[in-house]
């Protein structure tokens, strides 16, 4: 169909001779390239098409041992097998009511982030931010975090200097120790507002 296509046939005559709509004729053009590429990786002796699901599932696994070794977390074939059938499970399922939600997944350009992530799903897309633009894109880079911290430590150390005017005998050492969770949380909320 493509390469008559190609030749020059209209969408009209190649419908007719197949016997399918021509929006479809259309549709198949429009996808040309990855026909002709998933074709291209096929092999000549190949009967069988695999399954979409098994394709996404090994992805999905290769990310989980990738992220689990970067953890180190000891991993046994018993583990990654039942790993493997509920993701194949996962993808296996009918899609119901979601299947014509789309997302965007915005990343920054961290070295951490596999670029697998954008063949994962056909609803889903992931971009990448541009490198070196993260204080134009990220307002929390913008002087938010750099005056919450003026603050805060503007702050701890009117504590410390109170403290220590309160009692003279305490040192820096001392008004530390008596520093804890519950007085740094209020730090924090008072540095915010």
């Amino acid at each position: 169909m493509l390469d008559r296509l190609r030749l020059g046939e209209s969408f009209a005559s190649i419908s007719r001779l197949f016997n399918v709509n021509e929006s479809t004729v259309r549709s198949i053009k429009k996808s040309e390239d990855k026909i002709r590429s998933s074709v291209a990786s096929t092999s000549l002796s190949a009967k069988i098409v695999r399954d979409p699901a098994i394709e996404k599932m090994e992805v999905a696994l290769s990310l989980w041992i990738e992220d689990r070794n970067q953890k180190r977390v000891p991993l046994s074939g018993p583990m990654v097998r039942e790993k493997a059938k509920r993701l194949y499970a996962h993808f296996k399922e009918p899609d119901g009511s979601f299947s014509d939600f789309k997302a965007l997944l915005v990343l920054d350009n961290a070295p951490g982030h596999p670029r697998e992530l954008e063949t994962m799903h056909p609803n889903i897309k992931v971009t990448f931010l541009p490198p070196n633009t993260t204080a134009l894109l990220q307002p929390m880079d913008q002087g938010i975090i750099q005056a919450f911290k003026l603050y805060y430590i503007r702050r701890t150390f009117k504590i410390t200097l109170d403290n220590m005017e309160c009692n003279p005998d305490m040192n820096t050492m001392e008004c530390w120790k008596k520093f804890d969770i519950a007085k740094c949380i209020v730090n924090i909320k008072e540095s915010l507002e």
